[in-house]
């Protein structure tokens, strides 16, 4: 699947809308690349997502297609949580005196993530259905995916544990730094204005900036500036949106770009917090 980063001239996705095209791109191939959960509706123009995530189609999903649908995204997210702890061995294991705290933080930061957009995938399903058996379902995917985190975690501190004796250097005990202490105490979410907003009006409404403001904010190094915004949703906060986008692309979004985007957007009337 091919992620493209947008700019910020594009307007952040409207929360109902992502929110059915993750259980649209689960349903639709949960054990393939496709149930990756990708947003992909800041690549979509909003009569096509409404067109995409109508509410007939949504009112159209009974018990029985809900439970099939929790059935393959648990069985994709296993398969993709086993991706992503291959992946966590193999920084630890290449890892040496220079790098291994930072690479055991990274792991362990990716495997969290990942977990958090499970399990926001799992919860979206209420929207299919409200059933008893739905809920409860959805709540035992999640606590799954949760104690299945818990386990890989354990192994990989054990192996990270094992290499600091190979390479002769202390255990890593991983700490909030400041900055990520403040950017846990952000839980952003979008203003009214930028629900109403029609496409393309986020462009005018930034350029709007002034310049200095916007350049003493930089954000050019988010890998995805579209993923970066629509992963608001007032319950998360920076530094969880910031491990969900790490898990999911190869190159790290600093956090200080990260903390730079959200204050350029709450500056131009797009975000709160």
């Amino acid at each position: 699947m091919t992620h493209t980063t947008i700019s910020p001239s594009q307007h952040p996705p409207e929360p109902t809308r992502r929110d059915f095209l993750y259980i649209a791109t689960a349903s639709a191939a949960a054990v393939g690349a496709a149930a990756s959960l990708v947003p992909l509706i800041g690549q979509m123009n909003p009569d096509a997502a409404t067109l995409a995530a109508g509410e007939p189609a949504m009112a159209s999903a009974d018990e029985a297609g809900s439970i099939r649908i929790l059935s393959e995204m648990y069985a994709g997210a296993n398969m993709r949580m086993g991706i992503q702890m291959a992946k966590a061995i193999d920084m630890v294991l290449k890892s040496d005196r220079n790098t291994i705290a930072g690479n055991y933080k990274r792991a362990v930061y990716n495997l969290e993530g990942f977990t958090m957009a499970e399990e926001s995938a799992m919860g979206k399903v209420n929207q299919l259905s409200q059933q008893s058996r739905v809920l409860a379902l959805i709540a035992d995917d999640q606590e799954r995916i949760r104690n299945l985190l818990r386990m890989n975690l354990e192994t990989l501190k054990g192996l990270m544990e094992n290499r600091c004796r190979e390479i002769k250097t202390g255990p890593v005990e991983i700490k909030p730094d400041n900055i990520e202490k403040a950017a846990s105490r952000i839980i952003p979410a979008y203003t009214e204005k930028a629900k109403k907003m029609g496409y393309g009006r986020a462009a005018r409404i930034l350029s709007s900036l002034p310049p200095d403001f916007v350049k003493n904010n930089p954000y050019r190094n988010i890998v995805n500036l579209n993923e970066a915004a629509g992963l608001a949703d007032g319950q998360r906060s920076l530094l969880q949106i910031k491990k969900m986008i790490d898990a999911e692309f190869e190159r790290e979004s600093p956090l200080t770009d990260i903390l730079n985007y959200y204050t350029v957007l709450k500056e131009a009337g797009l975000m709160k917090y």
